[in-house]
C-alpha cells in the first residue's frame, strides 16, 4: 500500500553571504555618500565613487543597499535622525529666538546644511527619501507652530495672527538667504531676523523678555 509522502521540513531563511557590515564600515559608507552629494548633486556620481571614497570593497556595500536609490535613503534617514529639531524649554519668545540660531548653524555648519539642496532633488523622485524629508520637515514646523500657538493663547502674540502664514514667514527667509540669494547667513542675521519677527508678532501690550542668548 503506498504511502504519503512525508512533509518536508521548512526551510531555513536564507542568511546574506559574508561578515556582517561593521559599524564604523556603516559609518564610513554614509559619510563617503553625503560628501558625494554635497560635492556632485545627486547624479554626479555612482556607486564606484562610493567605493573609492570609503575604501571599502564593492560587494560590502552591495551587501546592504542593492542601488545607489538605496544607499542614499539610508544615508538620508542616518543624517536626518541626527539633525532631528528637539523640544525647547523655554517661553514662546525664547523658542524662537533658540530654533532660528539652530536653524542657520544647520544649514551653515552642519553635513545637511551642504547636502541638503541634493537631498531635496532625490526626495522629488525617490518616495523613501521624500517621507524621511517630509517628516523631517513636519517636526521642525510643528514646534514653531506650537510656540507660536502658545504665545497667541499667552497674551504674549496677537490674537489675529495667522500661524500658517507666520510660520512661513519664521522659517523661509534662512533657506532662502542660503541656498537661493546665496548671501551671508550668520548668527548675527538670526539674530535680527528672530527679533524683527518677534517685534512682529508682538500684542500691543505684550513686551519680549530679552535675549540672554
Amino acid at each position: 500500500m503506498p504511502t504519503s509522502p512525508r512533509p518536508s521540513a521548512p526551510t531555513a531563511a536564507r542568511r546574506p553571504r559574508g561578515r556582517p557590515m561593521s559599524e564604523e564600515a556603516g559609518e564610513t559608507i554614509h559619510r563617503a555618500t553625503l560628501q558625494l552629494l554635497a560635492e556632485r548633486g545627486i547624479d554626479g556620481f555612482t556607486m564606484r565613487d562610493v567605493v573609492e571614497r570609503a575604501g571599502v570593497g564593492v560587494a560590502t556595500i552591495y551587501r546592504r543597499w542593492p542601488s545607489k536609490g538605496d544607499l542614499v535613503a539610508g544615508t538620508v534617514t542616518r543624517l536626518m535622525a541626527e539633525a532631528a529639531p528637539q523640544p525647547v524649554a523655554g517661553s514662546p519668545t525664547e523658542t524662537i529666538r533658540l530654533v532660528t540660531r539652530s536653524l542657520v548653524d544647520l544649514l551653515t555648519t552642519t553635513p545637511v546644511g551642504a547636502a541638503l539642496p541634493s537631498i531635496i532633488v532625490e526626495a522629488d523622485r525617490n518616495p523613501a527619501v521624500g517621507a524621511i524629508v517630509h517628516g523631517w520637515f513636519a517636526r521642525r514646523r510643528h514646534l514653531l507652530k506650537q510656540a507660536l500657538q502658545e504665545g497667541v493663547e499667552s497674551g504674549e502674540f496677537r490674537a489675529d495672527m495667522d500661524l500658517d502664514v507666520a510660520f512661513d514667514i519664521l522659517a523661509g527667509p534662512p533657506y532662502y538667504r542660503r541656498y537661493i540669494a546665496r548671501e551671508v547667513l550668520s548668527a548675527e542675521y538670526a539674530h535680527r531676523h528672530a527679533e524683527e519677527f518677534i517685534r512682529s508678532a508682538l500684542a500691543r501690550s505684550a513686551t519680549a523678555p530679552p535675549d540672554r542668548g
